[in-house]
């Protein structure tokens, strides 16, 4: 199970602030025959997650469905609402359960701390422990769904009894909102950019931080206000890469509006690397491969070095050998890129096997870009380029 658990309220998009969700990111191989979170708080109370198989006979089936559940591991017994959702690294969804009575979860201590004999439905139930119904993935879906990532199992609880329950407030740090309180701040700014229709104002200490190529294109002389010309880039395309330099969010809004491709191109051209592979993956996610368009995005994701993307394509081929080769000429692919579609053949067989036994051995080959670039940023590394390239960073760091 990962440590990466995010706590905080509803996601964009969902208005009711009276609930408050958790994200749980669990990043395993399913070798343990259960896996517990790590304690997280939520409306003042603790409460630990599992996920275990739904009967003990055989554990490690493939075919056995796991089974969630949910304790409140604090003292005091508290009565929510509950609504789960189970999700892919992608964002897309496995499963999606939510209560149509409260769940009323009682003192932990009152039950000798143990979570197991308490198990139930939800309902007027009396126990520290619920378990969710209608999980019921297998243990072969859920391998599948790590492939790409860890897998994220949203909670969302909204007290019966709002005036009951004690929510401690903890402010943020201050320091996102004080970088992006300098964005086109001009009284202190110390350089300006300036497109054909819109002057933006910048920090160079920011920039060489955040943004070094930005910050090289800075050369002049010391003191006052220096200007650098950007000629080739739309202002609203620029305004957002400078935006995310101060710690702002470019979301799906902004990248279906100004099409991802310019906001993808922009930050490769000047060095924003973490808002390229934002872009990539919204492209991913977005666009709907066929036989016509393959071809396409292949060779756009090979211009740009975009690894997500042309695993995508390359996985399209690999799963659809046979109208390719009907409809597509192959023989025009960009060199080294044979190399890339034999790594998406062997991940193939290498799922089926893992379904079939239940194994999961990881080796950089046939690791997925997001399992690569994950580990990357673990060790403090560069996370863009090819599938060559993130797999020397590791193994030369290994």
């Amino acid at each position: 199970m990962s440590q990466k658990i995010h706590c905080g309220p509803p996601r964009s998009g969902q208005q009711d602030q009276e609930w408050e969700t958790v994200e749980v990111h669990v990043n395993s191989n399913l070798n343990e025959v259960q896996i517990i979170s790590p304690e997280f708080t939520c409306f003042g109370h603790t409460w630990r997650l599992q996920i275990r198989p739904a009967t003990w006979s055989d554990p490690l089936s493939p075919t056995l469905p796991f089974a969630l559940t949910l304790c409140n591991r604090s003292n005091k017994s508290i009565k929510v609402m509950i609504a789960v959702s189970i999700r892919k690294f992608s964002g897309q969804q496995l499963a999606h359960y939510k209560a149509g009575e409260s769940s009323n979860f009682g003192p932990y201590d009152d039950y000798n701390g143990e979570d197991d004999d308490f198990y139930c439905d939800g309902g007027e139930f009396q126990g520290p422990s619920i378990g969710i119904p209608d999980f019921n993935l297998s243990r072969s879906t859920l391998l599948y769904a790590l492939e790409e990532g860890p897998l994220i199992i949203e909670i969302r609880m909204k007290p019966i009894d709002p005036a009951s329950v004690s929510i401690p407030f903890v402010p943020q740090n201050p320091l996102g909102k004080a970088m992006l309180n300098l964005f086109m701040n001009e009284e202190s700014a110390d350089v300006v950019f300036e497109t054909p229709t819109q002057n933006f104002h910048a920090h160079r200490f920011i920039l060489k931080q955040c943004a070094p190529m930005l910050d090289e294109m800075c050369v002049g002389a010391e003191g006052g206000l220096l200007s650098v010309p950007i000629p080739d880039v739309q202002a609203d395309i620029f305004g957002h890469i400078l935006y995310y330099v101060y710690g702002g969010k470019v979301g799906e809004q902004e990248f279906k509006m100004f099409n991802a491709k310019e906001i993808l191109d922009a930050a490769d051209k000047y060095g924003v690397p973490n808002l390229k592979l934002e872009a990539e993956a919204f492209l991913v996610n977005s666009i709907t491969l066929d036989v016509d368009n393959m071809m396409e995005h292949l060779l756009y994701a090979d211009s740009k070095n975009c690894a997500l993307l042309k695993e995508s394509v390359m996985d399209f081929i690999a799963n659809n050998e046979v109208e390719v080769l009907e409809n597509v000429s192959l023989k025009d692919l960009p060199g080294g890129m044979f190399a890339d579609l034999l790594t998406a053949v062997a991940r193939g067989k290498k799922k089926d096997a893992a379904n079939m036994d239940g194994s999961s051995d990881e080796q950089y080959s046939t690791m997925r870009i997001s399992d690569l670039r994950r580990k990357l940023d673990e060790e403090g590394l560069d996370i863009d380029g090819s599938r060559e390239t993130l797999i020397g960073a590791l193994e030369e760091n290994s």
